[in-house]
């Protein structure tokens, strides 16, 4: 099973919740749904703010220093 570690050092892995640091997706929160071939974490986002861009259903791929902290 992969894990990763959050900024705020919280243990993660696939089926979690998290806060997203993603460039041009402010406020991104996605859930961990795979680790790709190339060591990436692969995110389904799940929710956004109205004034940005991050839209729910969109897969993202992203570095274990782009998560942020668990969201229960």
């Amino acid at each position: 099973m992969s894990l990763w570690t959050t900024r705020s050092a919280e243990l993660v892995g696939i089926g979690d919740t998290v806060a997203l640091s993603v460039p041009g997706h402010a406020d991104a929160v996605g859930r961990i749904i795979a680790k790709t071939d190339d060591d990436q974490i692969q995110c389904l986002l799940v929710c956004h703010t109205s004034r940005h861009t991050a839209r729910p259903g969109r897969f993202v791929n992203v570095d274990e220093d782009q998560l942020l902290l668990r969201v229960r």
